[in-house]
């Protein structure tokens, strides 16, 4: 419902209303508060507003009959300066137009019970010549006594008029003050009036209180009672145009079903919108600049208002419909509205032409070696320098303001250049000399280096990580050559130590059940000595490429039947019920037939091992994307102690003991074995599931 074409028709017509209606509350509120009408009552005002009314009557009056006695403007023009008739209607006011106790014009009829104001006005009085007659070298019109004392023609209409004043004195500096165009008889004639001093009048003005109905004062009586309503009127205006305004931008382009759907003035371009909306504002405005000049603040009556506020509603209209427009592209994502612009597609048009000719004239710049580069950019400054500077010198005007700004500017440039080459070799060398001091972890920033030196900044940065690597190598080779030795140590003494020890029990006196007991101790130790070497040899062959791999088509199912079947009594006597899922179709694998037995050997050794008595052990065959994935899982009888890649390190057994015969090593020459036959092994533990995947290429 909310995001109906009727709803937002309305809510869109309605916060037009609701814009304009702050706007003539706030407009309102100031014309009140500039006359003081929030800290003084009506009738305090009444007084001054007597007199300014009272002294523009007197102003305009006495200034009309000045001209009409000494100007002898046309009546066109005094019609035009200061309204038909004075401007002055009748039975609201009286004038009396004095001088020296002289009645000299009487307007209206008298008023009894007006109120009566005298004041003394000075006058000027403007006399009216065409303006094709006046000469362009003139500097003043009375300096110019050939054009004022010129005789007229009784048939030449637009003939200078001569002032015939007391004293013809111009007032200063006004000539050509003011221009004027007049129309008689549907043609049009330009004068230009230049005024001079007139005499002093004492005009008496009487007025009621009805000479206020048309003017501005007379508006702000009628909106005076409403002063205290207009302020919270102009609150609830605020707060609906804004919750409507809210609405109707979250709802724009909104349909029905919640998603967003461009249609009608919506589906414009914005700056094609802009360009229609502004060519519908422009009448729009100036027939509300010229109605404000027309009616002017003296008739600012309800009526005028009233045209006034249809007309800013009309101005408002095509404005809202335009943020109307911006609010529902924006919901389509942040740059539709730029894509989607007639201005947006002519630049990425020119955009693109440029970023291929940049594109290939950085290509050819990249070809150029670094040495030659800044040798070419020399040279290009140098001669933006001598040419500018050389236009500057010897061209004239405005071509040396020209070469004077190209050489200001190609000097600002080089400097810059200057600059920031010397900003950016710092920037190198600081990074450089901190890793050679042995802190590899610095990074030189590249965020404000361009060009030559923020590649060769990141090769630096590159180099730095891969010495930081290196180093890290070579500590853990250094850390894992000391584990080895440690290791290596620690599990030959272990079985050389009893062997010593049972060979000199047997030197001394024992009985023959002590002999055969020393001698199955010195046998298994023996054998654990000779496992211990001979894996130590499997890995170093399997480490350094030393060992002889034929890679062969073999019978992956089959594979694992043999290696079950040798491993059945130890799979039994460990209480581990093994479970093969294989698929019915054979499975081919390239592998060597004998170090693919080793590692299943190494992890059914394991198994047997670590695996929790009285549980199952599952091996599962599978193929995908030409890779077969042969997988053993069971269940540790002890918490596994490290992370997958913990366990598959040298000398690591299950149990942290380290009593059982193992050496560490079963996985890790498992895993070097898969390599070298170009497979893979992988480890995975969850909790105490223990999970080994073989990953073989399919034939």
């Amino acid at each position: 419902m909310r995001y109906s074409i009727p709803v937002k028709f309305i809510a869109f017509l309605l916060a037009v209303c609701l814009v304009v209606a702050c706007g003539v509350f706030i407009t309102s509120i100031v014309f009140l508060e500039n006359n003081e009408l929030y800290t003084t009552d009506l009738d305090t005002q009444h007084e001054q507003w007597y007199k300014t009314l009272g002294h523009r009557i007197a102003w305009v009056t006495a200034h009309r009959y000045a001209a009409e006695q000494f100007g002898r403007c046309p009546n066109s023009i005094l019609d035009a300066l200061y309204g038909k008739d004075s401007g002055l209607g009748s039975g609201n006011w009286h004038v009396v137009i004095s001088s020296d106790g002289h009645i000299l014009r009487e307007i209206s009829d008298p008023i009894s019970d007006g109120t009566v104001l005298v004041f003394n006005i000075l006058t000027e009085y403007p006399v009216a010549i065409p303006a094709n007659q006046v000469l362009p070298t003139a500097p003043s019109f009375a300096s110019a006594p050939s054009i004022a004392s010129a005789p007229t023609s009784a048939g030449d209409a637009h003939a200078p008029i001569v002032p015939d004043a007391p004293t013809e004195e111009p007032v200063a500096d006004s000539l050509y003050r003011n221009k004027i165009e007049i129309w008689e008889r549907g043609v049009s004639t330009e004068y230009l009036l230049e005024y001079y001093k007139g005499p002093a009048y004492q005009v008496t003005v009487t007025m009621t209180e009805k000479a206020f109905e048309s003017t501005y004062f007379g508006t702000l009586m009628q909106i005076y009672p409403y002063r205290i309503q207009f302020i919270f009127f102009l609150i609830w205006s605020l707060v609906l145009a804004s919750a409507t305004l809210i609405f109707l931008f979250t709802s724009a382009g909104r349909t029905k079903d919640g998603s967003v759907h461009l249609a009608g003035l919506t589906r414009l371009p914005l700056d094609l919108h802009l360009a229609m909306t502004v060519l519908v504002e422009w009448p729009l405005v100036y027939i509300f600049v010229q109605a404000l000049r027309w009616i002017g603040a003296d008739e600012l009556n309800p009526g005028n208002v009233s045209m006034l506020i249809l007309n800013a509603i009309a101005i408002m209209t095509p404005i809202l419909g335009y943020l109307y427009s911006i609010a529902a592209q924006l919901k389509l994502d942040s740059s539709y509205w730029w894509r989607h612009s007639l201005i947006g597609r002519v630049a990425n048009r020119i955009l693109n032409v440029t970023g291929l000719g940049v594109k290939g004239f950085l290509s050819l710049l990249s070809m150029v070696p670094l040495m030659w580069k800044w040798f070419l950019l020399a040279i290009v400054m140098a001669a933006s320098l001598l040419a500018s500077f050389f236009v500057w010198q010897s061209c004239t005007v405005p071509w040396s303001t020209v070469g004077q700004i190209l050489f200001w500017i190609s000097l600002l440039v080089t400097g810059v250049i200057v600059c920031y080459g010397g900003y950016a070799f710092g920037a190198l060398l600081t990074g450089t000399k901190k890793m050679a001091d042995g802190d590899l972890g610095y990074k030189i920033p590249t965020k404000h280096l361009f060009g030559s030196y923020k590649q060769h900044a990141q090769r630096v940065n590159a180099l730095s990580e891969t010495a930081m690597v290196a180093a890290q190598s070579h500590l853990k080779a250094e850390q894992t050559k000391s584990e080895l030795i440690t290791n290596v140590s620690h599990d030959i003494k272990t079985p050389l130590t009893s062997i010593i020890n049972f060979v000199d029990l047997l030197a001394k006196p024992h009985t023959p059940e002590e002999q055969t007991q020393y001698l199955e101790v010195l046998s298994r130790q023996s054998l654990r000595l000779k496992r211990l070497i001979e894996d130590l040899m499997e890995l170093s062959k399997a480490n350094t490429g030393n060992i002889t791999v034929n890679i062969a088509q073999l019978d992956a199912a089959e594979t694992v039947n043999q290696a079950l079947g040798e491993f059945s009594d130890k799979l039994e006597n460990a209480h581990l019920t093994p479970i093969f899922r294989a698929p019915e179709k054979p499975v081919t694998i390239l592998a060597d037939g004998r170090l693919t037995w080793r590692v299943l050997s190494n992890l059914l050794s394991n198994a047997v091992k670590y695996a929790l008595p009285d549980s199952r052990l599952y091996i599962d065959l599978t193929q995908a994307e030409e890779q077969v994935f042969l997988s053993l899982k069971n269940v540790s009888r002890d918490p596994l102690r490290g992370s997958a890649e913990t366990l598959m390190e040298r000398f690591v057994q299950g149990d942290a003991s380290r009593s059982t015969e193992g050496s560490g090593l079963g996985l890790n020459i498992a895993k070097s074995l898969m390599e070298v036959q170009g497979g893979r092994l992988q480890l995975l533990t969850d909790g105490d599931l223990f999970k080994v995947t073989l990953i073989f290429p399919q034939v």
